[in-house]
């Protein structure tokens, strides 16, 4: 209605049953935003509400309001339902066939070109977003471990995972894992990079640990990054709405070098301005060129 303003949550259950609802679910995603400052507000409507049925269950909320009255009383419930809107799906090494070509074409590239480097020592910086618990940027260490041997103390090589879930940082930097996350791994390297402790879980080695800094950090509303040889956005980007992902890609684009690498999810492709400034490399597993 022009001129009209949005009605209070007082008054949602004067409206009808679909309009009360996807009232309350605006209201409850601004809320949970000025709360945390994670803003799921531009991620896809069906994805979100999917997940927040869990913690309405958890709760015994019936409704949106409902659940927007028990934050209201149980502030700590804030961290429950941002790690549980959070995306976390992941393991070591997922996608196998895709890390192929990361191993024998992209990461040799890419050590290549910073050889090529005229000042300085030889470096790399790479980016994991929404990394979750560590694991593919674990994966990453060991894969340019594997390929350099004993060359890679002659390269600086940065790696940074970064999520919005403190919990699953917390996880990433204690680097212990259950055996279904090396699910599919080879047995030499688990061997090499892990050891298994008296719970019968898997530590991730000192030498990979340490190659690795992890980061909150959000790619919707953090802070803009600059400088990395080598993004990877894998499985992100499908939640977001276009509007959000045009964002996004231009702000990926912008944190690579020139000739930069930018490894996205199967589903996922650059759109917007961004379609034009990406060069795909390999298409299948959606490895584009800045």
């Amino acid at each position: 209605m022009c001129g009209s303003s949005r009605k209070k949550s007082s008054d949602l259950q004067d409206l009808s049953p679909d309009v009360q609802s996807e009232e309350a679910f605006s209201l409850l995603m601004e809320k949970i935003y000025k709360a945390t400052g994670q803003d799921f507000r531009q991620y896809k409507d069906t994805t979100i509400k999917h997940r927040l049925e869990t913690r309405l269950r958890l709760t015994n909320s019936k409704t949106y309001q409902e659940y927007i009255n028990y934050l209201d009383k149980h502030q700590e419930e804030y961290n429950s339902i941002v790690s549980t809107l959070v995306i976390n799906v992941t393991q070591f090494f997922r996608d196998k066939n895709d890390w192929q070509i990361i191993k024998e074409k992209v990461l040799p590239q890419i050590i290549a070109k910073s050889k090529e480097k005229k000042r300085g020592a030889p470096s790399i910086n790479i980016w994991s977003i929404a990394c979750a618990s560590g694991e593919e940027p674990y994966s990453l260490a060991i894969t340019l471990r594997e390929i350099l041997g004993k060359e890679i103390k002659k390269i600086n090589i940065r790696i940074y995972g970064t999520d919005i879930d403190e919990a699953s940082l917390a996880k990433a930097r204690e680097g212990v894992y259950d055996k279904s996350k090396l699910e599919g791994v080879e047995p030499e390297l688990i061997e090499k990079y892990f050891r298994k402790n008296s719970s019968g879980k898997y530590q991730v080695n000192a030498e990979i640990k340490e190659m690795v800094k992890f980061l909150r950090h959000s790619i919707v509303n953090g802070d803009n990054f600059a400088g990395f040889d080598f993004i990877i956005c894998r499985n992100l980007l499908i939640y977001f709405t276009r509007q959000l992902q045009e964002k996004v890609y231009l702000k990926l684009y912008n944190a690579l070098i020139p000739g930069g690498l930018l490894w996205l999810g199967r589903a996922e492709t650059p759109v917007g301005k961004a379609a034009k400034l990406f060069h795909c490399l390999y298409y299948k597993e959606r490895v584009y060129q800045r």
